[in-house]
């Protein structure tokens, strides 16, 4: 393989550990918007139900009570905003960048600049793979959340109209 080919994959696959890195900060962007909606929503069906008082609320989210309006509530807002925390503070890890010590070392070993750009570049496709399993759980928590938010909707209207 020619230095330029071996450039050529080495720039292609940084490439796509920068987008990643791009759509995991938007990921969390919008899992921040998400978390606001959810206590927008929260907020604003509180205050049309200012008549609830916390003795009739509570007395509501008991599994045993003939309601569960009120438990529906908070599953909802609490697992909607779990979700968010979820994509904000990924638990697995995600690489998008080298290890320098690593070039270095490979150059004082008298490796030549192709074999490590060819190194580099298989590096990357794995980082990128890995990467992508944890960006795809990401969309899921996001999707969840979201979903969750606005299940809040009919979860408060019943609410409110016992």
């Amino acid at each position: 393989m020619s230095l330029e080919i071996a450039r050529l994959s080495y720039e292609v696959s940084k490439s796509q550990l920068v987008n990643q890195k791009e759509d995991l900060k938007n990921l969390r962007n919008q899992a921040s918007f998400c978390a606001a909606i959810t206590g927008l929503i929260g907020t604003v069906f509180a205050s049309l139900g200012t008549s609830l008082t916390l003795e009739s609320f509570t007395s509501r989210i008991g599994l045993l009570n003939d309601g569960f309006e009120g438990l529906f509530v908070v599953l909802t807002f609490a697992m909607s905003i779990c979700f968010s925390i979820l994509v904000m503070t990924t638990w697995r890890k995600c690489t998008f960048d080298f290890d320098v010590n690593w070039i270095l070392a490979q150059n004082e070993l008298g490796r030549t600049d192709e074999d490590i750009l060819i190194q580099l570049s298989k590096d990357a496709d794995k980082y990128f793979n890995e990467n992508e399993r944890v960006l795809d759980e990401t969309k899921d928590n996001l999707w969840w959340s979201l979903v969750l938010s606005w299940c809040q909707i009919p979860a408060w209207i019943l609410l409110l109209l016992t």
